[in-house]
């Protein structure tokens, strides 16, 4: 037996949050898979699960719950944290925003248009050929179609990290994602004016 996963673990205990012990037991089916399973097979299991809670739940609380697995992502893996450490390097927002537009972490890009910043990623690129930035997901074979609205997964992860730069709550919203058939995911974020 493996050790958990912390990302599945944290997407069964947003459904017990949310929707209750009952229904994150019906989500989580039979077995919940742990490291012993293989990544594929882990991107699977999720997928199928989170078919059986969209299912279950009607669909404010399938997002909180994709919102909440996101915002706790971004907390496990301190993404605020140094997102925000990387922000204080800087004089001003716009001297962090122009740095990284020039010099951007591995498999993204910023493209900042007055008041508005497009953050792009190129999990491709950043991630050995997948196509997206999630732990789980991916691994997610591409023949494989991903859960409709598991981007807002991500959008939430990066309202964390959004909201830790500008120092106050983001606006983000998901423009287009690889998992929906796009090249890049792209995020629209909305400067405060």
């Amino acid at each position: 037996m493996g050790r958990s996963i912390a990302e599945i673990t944290a997407f069964i205990a947003e459904v017990e949050r949310v929707a209750g012990a009952d229904t994150a037991a019906a989500v989580a089916g039979e077995s919940v898979v742990d490291s012993s399973v293989k990544p594929r097979d882990r991107a699977l299991w999720l997928a199928r699960a989170i078919e059986r809670l969209r299912q279950s739940v009607d669909q404010a609380s399938y997002k909180e719950i994709i919102c909440g697995c996101g915002a706790q992502c971004a907390c496990r893996h301190q993404a605020a944290k140094t997102a925000l450490e990387r922000r204080l390097q800087h004089p001003s927002l716009e001297a962090f925003l122009a740095e990284e537009q020039r010099n951007p972490p591995p498999g993204t890009r910023l493209v900042v248009e007055e008041t508005v910043v497009y953050q792009h990623y190129l999990p491709a690129e950043a991630k050995g050929g997948h196509k997206c930035f999630c732990p789980v997901m991916r691994h997610l074979p591409r023949a494989v179609s991903p859960p409709d609205g598991y981007c807002e997964c991500s959008r939430s992860y990066l309202e964390q990290v959004w909201s830790a730069i500008l120092g106050q709550a983001a606006d983000v919203e998901v423009v287009e994602t690889c998992l929906t058939g796009a090249q890049e995911c792209v995020f629209r974020i909305q400067l405060p004016k």
